[in-house]
């Protein structure tokens, strides 16, 4: 048996491998090793290109002494699911890349299997994901979430869309994105057959993106994109790897298998006791209060004493 990789390159496949789904033989190999993918990221309201240990601002090509005021991409996938990230410690919005979350979910729904220290077991009904339970440096409690939302979107350069990337749209920035998904519906325009042009608003002093489309791609662009739009990389990219879509169909077949609790029966209410509650005083509530009234108690008569116990001692 060769052990030589080169065996691949000096011999012809044979011709009994010809028909093996070798993708999913290898599945086990694969799964061991983690995806890795560059990241576009937004310190300190700069865009920063990161590959692994090396980080790359991207300048002004106008201008090559100061950063880039915007960026031309092409969204190559935009997920349906809102991701979530909890951080420990002081988190920093301008350095998200430098951190690692505790408990994150890719799906908004329910921890990822991979998290670290998962806060509870549903997305909805963790404290960490209320209004109000976001603490700063220090130690102040603000009106936002703890636990960070934001959509992984799978970007490209416009001059090379194979070089997919990630881009986390932090929390301020969210409706910005869906307003401009808006304005791509209303001209009947699909996401990614468009040029995505991607800026800082200079009005605010957070990291909140103006998303403009300034043109389209040619059609054999588009085609491309429309390849990477479900390539594996890029579902790992924006968090929609087959693990986890498992996971969460697995708690979405599960929860709809639980016995549902049965609604309690509503209190039976007095019309008598509900009129003199509100003060409305109907004439079918007026007939009822002359029928009680009216109503006479039935007396049983008793002949003798001796017929009912206890009243030997009295006469009648």
């Amino acid at each position: 048996m060769a052990n030589d990789i080169e065996v691949f390159s000096n011999a012809p496949l044979p011709a009994y491998l010809a028909n093996t789904d070798v993708a999913e033989l290898n599945g086990a190999l694969t799964s061991h090793a983690s995806v890795s993918f560059p990241v576009l990221s937004l310190n300190g309201k700069r865009f920063t290109v990161v590959r692994g240990d090396e980080k790359k601002v991207v300048m002004n090509p106008r201008d090559p002494d100061s950063t880039a005021q915007y960026i031309d991409v092409v969204l190559v996938r935009v997920p349906k699911y809102t991701a979530k990230a909890y951080y420990t410690g002081t988190y920093n919005a301008d350095n998200e890349e430098a951190q690692s979350p505790i408990c994150f979910s890719s799906t908004g729904i329910i921890p990822d299997e991979t998290a670290k220290d998962p806060v509870c077991s549903q997305c909805k009904l963790c404290p960490k994901n209320a209004w109000g339970s976001a603490v700063d440096a220090s130690g102040a409690v603000g009106k936002g979430k703890a636990c960070k939302d934001a959509v992984r979107l799978a970007i490209a350069p416009t001059g090379s869309l194979k070089d997919v990337m990630l881009l986390r749209v932090p929390p301020t920035s969210i409706r910005s994105l869906g307003e401009f998904g808006s304005q791509l519906t209303k001209h009947n325009v699909p996401y990614m057959a468009v040029v995505t042009r991607i800026s800082f608003d200079p009005n605010e002093t957070a990291q909140k993106l103006v998303f403009k489309a300034v043109g389209f791609l040619n059609e054999a662009e588009f085609k491309e994109v429309e390849k990477l739009n479900k390539d594996a990389l890029t579902m790992a990219i924006t968090g929609e790897t087959p693990e986890v879509l498992a996971h969460l169909a697995s708690f979405e077949s599960k929860l709809k298998e639980a016995p549902q609790q049965a609604a309690a029966p509503a209190p039976k209410v007095d019309k008598v006791e509900a009129a003199v509650a509100t003060g409305k005083v109907t004439g079918e509530v007026l007939k009822e209060v002359v029928e009680k009234d009216n109503k006479k108690e039935e007396v049983t008569e008793v002949s003798s004493a001796s017929e009912v116990p206890g009243l030997e001692d009295f006469k009648f």
